[in-house]
């Protein structure tokens, strides 16, 4: 059963996982309409609408039969690659679906509405997305590092399944507040799966894409990794890795691409705490050429593992130990004192 009482949305019947293949329309789709409290996407009564990004609209429900609170994502058919078919989507949905991982946000059931809509239903998160948890939080870059390489984890359990994500940013990760960071939004990933086209190559967020998709290029594993990079470097450096040219008449999606492609990353900030060892790391994730990056984010994350903050300079050590041992003298000094107008 498809969504209840939606107008222009009940036209034609519905399809499930298990029924006929049905293909997306060559025409573009009414606009989704709003959904309310209430009514349903198959079996899950919508509670409240949660967010809206580029690749659909996505509502909190409650499943009736398994008594919990979940996701419900919707993705209209103009969202997906010109000449899939649902069955593209739902068969990535169902890969999805066996990627039992921390890192990810789990895909537990999946289906098709009205006028070719795709439904996905997640796991409900009770946290928020990395873009205000690092905004509101403000962690460190020990810290940072620790919580975001856990959505890095679920990325590498993707690629070993065959998912490249494309779309990988803060607002695609969700930190719950038991500070475990899953990647959640695998749409573009999920609309690019077409036999041998690479329409969705240039898809994406500008300053979070790879040289490769901006040159309209398909992008592969290490596109994420390039990404995943970019992540990381904001939220341990509080800046992107790349300034675009602030250039009059120039879109600014441009200018992103052109300072991406020339590949020039902008020097750590003064006074900034973070390792040298780990802006290296960075640095070969974010290389133009993928062929210079790790070999695969289970490399990179090997690479992250191995940093440790750096300890205090010999001299600082020496200068607290000889605090230590004049605290010492004063106190035995005091007590010999005391020991004498005994």
């Amino acid at each position: 059963m498809g969504i209840e009482r939606i107008e222009d949305w009940t036209r034609d019947a519905d399809s499930s996982v298990s029924g006929d293949v049905v293909h997306l329309r060559a025409h573009t789709p009414r606009r989704l309409e709003p959904l309310r409290p209430g009514q349903r996407v198959g079996r899950y009564v919508v509670l409240e609408r949660l967010g809206a990004g580029g690749m659909g609209v996505v509502y909190a429900a409650h499943d009736p039969v398994l008594e919990r609170t979940v996701a419900v994502k919707l993705l209209p058919p103009q969202r997906l690659t010109p000449g899939a078919s649902t069955e593209d989507v739902l068969r990535e949905g169902r890969v999805m679906a066996q990627l039992s991982h921390p890192g990810v946000v789990a895909v537990h059931d999946a289906g098709v509405l009205a006028d070719g809509v795709v439904y996905l239903v997640l796991d409900h998160i009770d946290g928020r997305s990395a873009r205000q948890w690092l905004r509101e939080e403000r962690p460190d870059w020990p810290r940072a590092l620790e919580v975001l390489t856990g959505a890095g984890r679920g990325l590498a359990a993707a690629h070993a399944a065959g998912i490249v994500h494309r779309d990988v940013k803060p607002a695609n990760v969700l930190v719950g507040r038991n500070g475990r960071a899953s990647l959640a939004d695998f749409g573009l990933a999920l609309a690019a799966r077409v036999d041998d086209t690479d329409t969705c190559a240039s898809a994406g967020t500008p300053s979070y894409m790879a040289p490769e998709q901006h040159d309209g290029r398909t992008p592969d594993a290490r596109a994420d990794q390039f990404s995943f990079c970019v992540l990381l470097y904001e939220a341990v450096y509080g800046e992107r890795p790349f300034e675009p040219e602030n250039l009059p008449d120039v879109p600014p999606a441009i200018a992103m691409a052109v300072a991406v492609t020339v590949g020039e990353v902008r020097p750590a900030p003064k006074g900034s705490s973070v390792p040298a060892s780990l802006r290296r790391i960075l640095l070969r994730g974010l290389a133009v050429d993928p062929e210079d990056r790790w070999p695969s984010m289970e490399a990179l994350l090997e690479a992250l593992d191995g940093v440790e903050a750096p300890r205090p300079p010999i001299g600082g050590l020496a200068v607290t130990a000889a605090a230590v041992l004049v605290g010492a003298a004063a106190a035995l000094v005091g007590v010999a004192a005391i020991v004498a107008l005994v």
